[in-house]
């Protein structure tokens, strides 16, 4: 699939609206380098609909504190040929 990166305000809202029909295609944590991904998608899809990664500097003395943190968002379009 493609991904379309977008704002924030636009995966929000998109986000908001398909909600309750949205699962998790994909996820991955790495705290120790500050790092969690996460897509979305529909049940029985062949790829996920929208994602986000977000990243931060991880400080030894707060492991809890996320300076810098940063959101990447984007939407996922099939990579597909269609026969007319």
């Amino acid at each position: 699939y493609y991904s379309i990166f977008t704002t924030k305000e636009a995966w929000e809202a998109v986000y908001r609206a398909h909600r309750k029909d949205l699962h998790v295609f994909n996820a991955f944590t790495n705290m120790d380098n500050g790092e969690i991904m996460t897509e979305y998608g529909f049940s029985g899809a062949a790829c996920p609909f929208m994602g986000a990664f977000t990243t931060w500097i991880v400080n030894p003395e707060k492991p809890t504190a996320r300076i810098n943190e940063k959101t990447q968002y984007w939407f996922c379009v099939p990579n597909v040929e269609f026969n007319e």
